[in-house]
């Protein structure tokens, strides 16, 4: 029989390896914080983001170049590594905002992500304890309390967004998405594994952390009682379509990166997002219009 064994161990440094680990850790940092002020910078200028390959050429210059020496004095693999996590992270990072057709942005603060690392922390304490003992019963009450709050920090958000726009707006329209099929797994099955599995989990959490569901719910009856309705629309190609009514034209070449917008027949340049919101409100309207009297 096949027996799998896990060992923990916990290293003893002297003081002068102490002091490299330091130099180590502070040599990948800087190339965290290097490498992501890049790829922000490119972002904002509309540029695409650097792939790994990219930065891992850009880290070997900079460890050749007389400005950036001092990283030639750690490992390559861990600063390799640092940009591989990097890169992870930016692609699973989602969006959390709420875009409207007047142009504004609700920003939603992401509640599970802040606490993420919070949970796994206080989860593995709890894997650690004799199940059912007295310890282990006041982690789980802890780590409850904890979901809790998360979850009624995001209630509060949710109960104040949908309450201030039912009270500024008669008649709103969003895009019917599909949170449960748009949150599948993408582990697939043993004969079609799925794909960039890591990502879209990530991805996943990010979805299901914003509570649009809940959200919706929450705006629809805020506005019924306030004389108000909702209406849910199709969301293919609400941001890849021009807005402005004299061109209309449709087409992926439109949305040049993940945020900006650019008609390639018109020229019309805005956020995708709100592209996207004032198609869903023009087609919106234009259902309203074709309503009997």
């Amino acid at each position: 029989m096949k027996i799998l064994k896990a060992f923990r161990y916990r290293l003893e440094p002297t003081e002068e390896q102490a002091r490299q680990l330091s130099r180590y850790r502070g040599c990948m940092r800087f190339v965290w914080n290097k490498a992501l002020a890049l790829q922000k910078g490119r972002v904002g200028a509309g540029y695409p983001l650097l792939s790994y390959g990219d930065l891992a050429k850009l880290l070997t210059l900079w460890r050749h170049s007389e400005e950036y020496a001092f990283l030639r004095h750690a490992p390559v693999h861990p600063l390799q590594w640092t940009l591989k996590f990097l890169m992870q992270s930016i692609h699973v990072a989602f969006d959390p905002t709420l875009a409207l057709s007047n142009g504004t942005f609700v920003d939603a603060p992401g509640w599970f992500r802040r606490y993420e690392a919070k949970v796994a922390w206080e989860m593995r304490k709890l894997a650690r304890m004799k199940k059912f003992s007295k310890n282990w019963r006041e982690q789980v009450a802890k780590i409850q309390r904890l979901h809790a709050h998360i979850a009624n920090a995001r209630f509060d958000f949710l109960h104040k967004t949908s309450t201030a726009i039912s009270k500024n707006h008669a008649m709103v329209f969003v895009e019917d998405l599909h949170v449960k099929n748009m949150s599948k797994s993408a582990k697939g099955t043993k004969e079609n594994p799925g794909k960039k599995v890591r990502a879209k989990s990530g991805l996943n959490k990010a979805i299901l952390d914003q509570g649009w569901s809940m959200f919706q719910t929450l705006l629809t009856y805020k506005l019924a009682w306030r004389g108000g309705y909702l209406k849910t629309l199709p969301a293919p190609y609400t941001s890849l379509t021009c807005p402005i009514p004299t061109c209309g034209h449709a087409s992926k070449g439109n949305r040049i990166t993940q945020a900006d917008f650019t008609c390639e027949k018109c020229g019309y340049h805005a956020n995708a997002d709100t592209v996207g919101a004032m198609n869903v409100l023009r087609a919106g309207l234009a259902r309203i219009a074709c309503l009997p009297a």
